[in-house]
């Protein structure tokens, strides 16, 4: 797993998705802003967590903990693309928006605890 931090965000690559390459560490400059451009609506539209959890599927996203940073994982891979954070919207700046989120945990210990709602 390569991670790189950037002012406290990070974003990393562990495998190829439809938003990195397999020579790719991170998301290049142009995939990060047509990332940008396609899941910030959706976060500016949400009103709660399950609007955000909801919205993000529906552009083939699924939203996971890696510790206590909140990233977005390709919804059919479930590889990591990025953090929240790196699109400009932190765990804190969303908990203070919505409130504490719900979190599923894993029962089996395989799976990443994701959001509930």
């Amino acid at each position: 797993m390569v991670m790189h931090r950037n002012q406290g965000d990070f974003a990393m690559a562990i495998e190829p998705t439809r938003w990195t390459s397999a020579d790719a560490e991170v998301l290049d400059t142009e995939t990060a802003s047509l990332l940008r451009a396609h899941l910030l609506p959706v976060v500016e539209r949400a009103g709660n967590w399950p609007e955000l959890r909801r919205g993000m599927a529906e552009k083939g996203f699924r939203l996971v903990f890696e510790g206590d940073e909140l990233v977005i994982c390709d919804a059919i891979s479930g590889k990591t693309v990025c953090s929240m954070g790196f699109l400009g919207h932190s765990v804190a700046s969303l908990t203070a928006r919505f409130g504490r989120a719900r979190v599923l945990l894993p029962c089996n210990g395989r799976r990443r605890p994701a959001l509930d709602g």
